[in-house]
């Protein structure tokens, strides 16, 4: 059952749905750009589904995509990893990412598109979906720092904080002047009280980073 199967269908839903039968796919795909960013609770990005296809990816390409994948990933930013959400919400982090994996499917050698699907799926219920899918990304794309801070938060997220460490340390590596993932993966350290270890991580952060302003 998707998130959003009990739910009544909103007449939002149902102008997108028609758009997409119309054939209108580049409308659909901005009123839903436009309905995320403005009522993120409302179950939008589902009346795609049926649409966007993995030939309509290839016939639209990843240039006109890009846009709204920005815009549902930036919308998947403002949702707080770990907190109640609406059933409206949640559907649209689901079907986005489902829809992101689509065109993953299509274009396989992008990496950014598993850095945001995998920041969708972190506010899934399933966090072994945004795992799987940073993994992936990491596995493939081992030179690109998004790739690598999408697999530590990944890895926090279920409490491997080992491992996070290891992949924040490989992306300070590549980016020895951007001190967040030590930060965040400080911060995880704290929140799971494993407070030795965060405080260690913490002054070495402002040995290297003095002055370093983190949360």
């Amino acid at each position: 059952m998707t998130p959003s199967a009990a739910q009544p269908e909103s007449p939002l839903l149902r102008q997108i749905r028609a758009l997409c039968e119309d054939g209108e796919i580049e409308q659909a795909l901005d009123a839903v750009k436009n309905a995320v960013g403005q009522s993120p609770e409302q179950s939008s990005v589902e009346g795609l589904a049926s649409a966007l296809t993995p030939s309509a990816v290839t016939q639209l390409g990843l240039t006109r995509l890009k846009p709204h994948i920005v815009a549902w990933a930036r919308f998947a930013s403002s949702v707080p990893v770990g907190t109640n959400t609406s059933a409206g919400t949640l559907a649209n982090i689901h079907w986005a990412a489902e829809l992101i994996a689509r065109v993953r499917s299509v274009f396989p050698n992008e990496p950014q598109l598993y850095v945001a699907e995998s920041l969708l799926r972190r506010r899934d219920p399933d966090r072994q979906s945004a795992l799987m899918v940073a993994r992936q990304g990491a596995e493939l794309f081992p030179e690109v720092w998004p790739c690598l801070t999408a697999l530590m938060h990944a890895l926090a997220d279920i409490g491997n904080l080992d491992e996070a460490l290891v992949f924040a340390r490989r992306a300070l590596a590549l980016q020895p002047a951007d001190g967040s993932p030590l930060n965040d993966v400080a911060s995880a350290f704290l929140r799971a009280g494993r407070q030795v270890e965060a405080s260690a991580l913490f002054d070495e952060l402002q040995q290297r980073f003095p002055g370093y302003r983190g949360h």
